[in-house]
């Protein structure tokens, strides 16, 4: 019987590029499958270039092809820009490959695959904007025209699969989009388990954090999308009561605006700016809890990594990211509520008393951290782990194949 040959065509925001590389990897082991990975915009190269990478260790069979940049990042509604697939064609063979798109700014690209190689598709959603999250919060289930996400909602239909990663994100594809359940399925993110050799009072000392300091981790970009400036606000409350606390940020971004809402506790907060992977295993072993304030998330990479390594999680209660973490089993899930004036700058409040006073909780109470923390591990070992994610993905692509 003839191998799969998968085209993968990533997309390298955020956490759909920590996806990437995770199930790519993964998926090139797998002897069933031939795997190929199809990069836009590659910086790297002039001219279209193919790299074999069977070569590597444990990599399989299969090619990268890379297309120099074109359009930065790729648009919709400009096919011109598109690379020229037909360069594709010695390696495409239709009734064995299918092609897997995880933006949709890849939706013209998606469109010329289909109709110049006649082959199956599937797209991951990775993202989903911040007023879905807000029509939620504020009970509004209805169609609206004015707010659907016509971009997403084009490719969606045009693939044979849809992937969401969270059951939110699947409603609200069936629920706005009107997609059969056939059509769209609930993979949730996976990642591995990760491991530092150094000890917590190693990693502690050589980061100067006494002993006796309660740490608060958080980790992603700095904006307003990540809840910064009600974190910053409930840290402040809890830094009048006492000065054995700590709030770590692990990520690039803006400060200037942060660093003017940080006040008189500038001797307590800790910007690292953006870490590598061996950084951030350490800090998710000196951290007493991981904090995800965030007013839009859906499978965040970064409460998986805090749960695969054993921390509680303070996390807001917005739809996507409460699928994650169990609210006194976990971690503990903040209130969220919708702004009713739908203010741009600050659509969905979170609460910050109620954020202080979860903080203040999990300082407090040792024995109930750790067993937040070891509930959270065994959450991801349950239903968040890569191999889990590959089994699922690899089960979608020959749901389709048999059609």
């Amino acid at each position: 019987m003839d191998k799969m040959h998968l085209f993968f065509v990533p997309y390298g925001y955020s956490g759909a590029g920590t996806y990437t590389d995770l199930l790519v990897s993964s998926l090139r082991k797998r002897p069933e499958l031939v795997v190929h990975e199809v990069c836009l915009d590659a910086e790297s190269v002039e001219e279209f270039t193919i790299e074999d990478w069977s070569s590597e260790s444990e990599a399989g069979e299969g090619y990268r092809f890379l297309f120099p940049v074109i359009s930065a990042p790729l648009r919709v509604n400009h096919p011109d820009k598109i690379p020229e697939l037909s360069l594709l064609k010695k390696w495409v063979k239709k009734g064995i490959s299918v092609f897997h798109f995880n933006s949709e700014r890849q939706y013209d690209l998606a469109e010329r695959v289909r109709k110049m190689f006649g082959v199956k598709t599937v797209c991951t959603v990775h993202y989903l904007p911040v007023y879905y999250t807000w029509n939620k919060l504020a009970g509004k289930n209805g169609y609206d025209p004015e707010t659907i996400y016509p971009s997403g909602k084009r490719l969606t239909e045009l693939c044979d699969r849809t992937i969401c990663v969270t059951r939110f994100a699947r409603e609200c594809l069936t629920g706005y989009y009107h997609l059969s359940d056939k059509r769209v399925k609930l993979v949730y993110n996976g990642c591995n388990a990760q491991r530092t050799e150094l000890s917590r009072k190693e990693i502690r000392s050589r980061l100067g954090i006494s002993s006796g300091e309660f740490v608060i981790l958080f980790v992603g970009r700095i904006n307003r999308n990540k809840g910064i400036y009600p974190l910053l606000k409930a840290f402040g409350r809890l830094a009048e009561e006492t000065r054995n606390v700590r709030l770590i940020f692990a990520g690039g971004g803006d400060f200037s605006e942060t660093f003017a809402a940080i006040d008189r506790y500038h001797a307590r907060i800790t910007f690292l700016g953006k870490v590598d992977k061996n950084r951030l295993n350490e800090l998710y072993r000196a951290a007493d809890t991981g904090v995800i304030p965030s007013i839009m998330e859906q499978c965040s990479y970064v409460a998986l990594e805090m749960m695969q390594a054993g921390l509680p999680v303070i996390a807001s209660d917005i739809p996507g990211l409460n699928e994650l973490i169990i609210d006194k089993e976990t971690g503990l899930l903040v209130s969220a509520g919708a702004d009713p004036e739908k203010n741009e700058t600050e659509p969905i409040r979170i609460d910050i008393a109620g954020l202080t006073e979860s903080l203040r909780y999990l300082k407090e109470n040792r024995s109930i951290r750790k067993k937040y923390a070891h509930q959270s591990r065994k959450r991801w070992h349950a239903l968040f782990r890569t191999e889990k994610m590959v089994r699922e993905t690899i089960k979608i692509y020959k749901e389709v194949m048999q059609e």
